[in-house]
């Protein structure tokens, strides 16, 4: 179904129940429930027709604010904005989520406004549930308030001001929900566990190890099965299966995949229905910072026009850098041109190519795969871009997996959802782990000692003093000015290590 424009869109206001099988004029119809909830009648039964398909889409909640029974609404009114009266309506999830899909951000707004809906306005929901007006409706009967007792008789008071004000801002109703990744053992290798109502932030999830271990290996296979449990083969006929069927992947809507590697990755490249792949060819003979820049133009010209809030909102997380703040103030004014990206640093335009591509692509239980995601990043912008990730991840009700190689991810990321690749190079075998340090919060040399130590140990400056000690410990001390702490204090300890030998 095509996207309207809200000025094109009739209103109808008709009689109950009405009869989807006369013929219909494109528009929604409006037609009053006589239900009563405590003499209050604010029940409405709401149909919607395009292109001769009609939608039925439940019953909404709408009423004359403050209340009274001899109030008549003219729904065309309404739409044409002469109505003089206070309107306040409240939907439900059917309701939103076909108004998602008629209407671009822009139009929805404009709709919900007009309709004076609750879960959208959701300070003024709680203005008039905090502050209910009761009435006496019948002689004989207590007070009552509409919205509690006739608005919040059928709904819950927090669904409302946390799932469906989501939804109206084009979000996703956030499902409990759990996906397990099981081996041919019948060992569980991962365990997505989404909770909305989880305070430990449950969409983001890494799978890390030492180069060589496997990592892009795992992803690929990850990605094979999975279109295996969709579509009943893996990407590779001569692949073999290593996951359990008890495994449940194919809850996932769909996946998408980042990886901005120069090197060839293998990962599947061909998009479809429950797939897409994002990423840079490297091979093009053209300038990859005008073909980048290009790309981000265009999505930037898409996504303002359906998500402009959403966008605006994910890049306030980045006003630290001069540059997100000019691209703030594009967004305000709907202008963003490609000379204005073409400025951007490498990161910058890194991670606006993958905010912009993951608004578009990341809607229900969309599950994203992103390789190293600190490619082309400094630390500043790599922590707001993780915590931008989780809330694009989180709005649409998915799951990240991110396979980094920085402790500055990890340090984001709950220990409970990373799991640890380790390879056996004698037999060739790879075994996941559970990691036991607290990761989220914890600092970056001790997430470095504790999940890289022996790699780190080997090289950098840790070899360096290592090695410099053992040859002339005298030299060590001539040049231990330049020294930061954790040098000392590697310094400090192979000094009594060595004497100790």
């Amino acid at each position: 179904m095509k996207r309207r424009r809200f000025a094109e869109v009739n209103f109808y206001t008709t009689d109950w129940p009405i009869d989807t099988d006369q013929d219909m004029s494109d528009g929604f119809y409006f037609a009053k429930d006589n239900w009563d909830d405590y003499g209050f009648k604010t029940t409405y039964q709401v149909v919607a027709c395009f292109e001769g398909e009609k939608n039925d889409l439940g019953n909404i909640n709408i009423t004359v604010y403050p209340y009274s029974s001899s109030d008549v609404i003219s729904f065309d009114k309404i739409k044409k904005n002469l109505h003089s009266q206070n309107i306040i309506s409240l939907g439900n999830l059917e309701y939103y989520r076909f108004l998602n899909n008629i209407f671009d951000e822009k139009d929805r707004i404009e709709y919900l406004k007009i309709l004076g809906d609750l879960a959208f306005d959701d300070e003024k929901l709680e203005e008039l549930y905090n502050n209910p007006n009761f009435q006496t409706i019948f002689s004989w009967a207590h007070k009552k308030d509409v919205i509690r007792d006739s608005f919040f008789r059928n709904n819950n008071y927090n669904e409302v001001i946390d799932q469906f004000h989501r939804v109206t801002l084009g979000g996703s109703y956030q499902d409990k929900y759990e996906v397990n990744l099981i081996n041919l053992n019948e060992e569980e290798i991962f365990k997505f566990n989404v909770d909305p109502n989880s305070k430990i932030p449950t969409s983001m999830y890494s799978i890390i190890g030492n180069n060589g271990s496997g990592k892009t290996n795992f992803l690929k296979q990850i990605i094979s099965f999975y279109h295996y449990q969709k579509n009943g083969s893996l990407l590779d006929d001569a692949e073999e299966k290593l996951y359990s069927d008890r495994s449940n992947l194919n809850q996932f809507n769909s996946l998408v995949c980042f990886s901005y590697s120069p090197f060839d990755s293998g990962f599947k490249k061909e998009d479809s229905d429950i797939y897409k792949f994002i990423g840079i060819n490297f091979s093009n003979t053209e300038d990859l910072s005008e073909i980048i820049a290009k790309d981000i133009h265009k999505l930037f010209t898409e996504v303002g026009k359906r998500y402009r809030t959403k966008l605006g909102n994910i890049i306030k997380k980045f006003s630290f850098d001069p540059w997100f703040l000019q691209i703030e103030h594009a967004i305000d004014m709907e202008n963003f041109s490609l000379e204005d990206v073409k400025k951007l640093s490498s990161g910058q335009k890194i991670i606006l190519l993958n905010l912009l591509n993951l608004i578009i692509y990341v809607s229900e239980k969309t599950f994203v795969i992103i390789d190293e995601p600190e490619l082309f990043l400094h630390p500043p912008l790599l922590k707001a871009y993780i915590r931008a990730i989780d809330e694009i991840i989180s709005d649409a009700n998915g799951v990240c997996l991110l396979a980094p190689h920085s402790a500055i991810v990890l340090q984001e990321l709950a220990h409970i959802n990373i799991r640890k690749i380790v390879r056996n190079f004698d037999n060739n075998q790879n075994r996941i782990e559970s990691i036991s340090i607290k990761t989220f919060g914890e600092s970056i040399s001790y997430i470095n000692n504790a999940i890289f130590g022996t790699d780190l140990r080997n090289t950098g400056f840790y070899k360096f003093i290592v090695d410099l000690i053992k040859e002339d410990k005298t030299e060590l001390d001539k040049i231990d000015f330049i020294f930061g702490s954790e040098a000392l204090l590697v310094k400090k300890f192979e000094e009594v290590s060595d004497e100790e030998n």
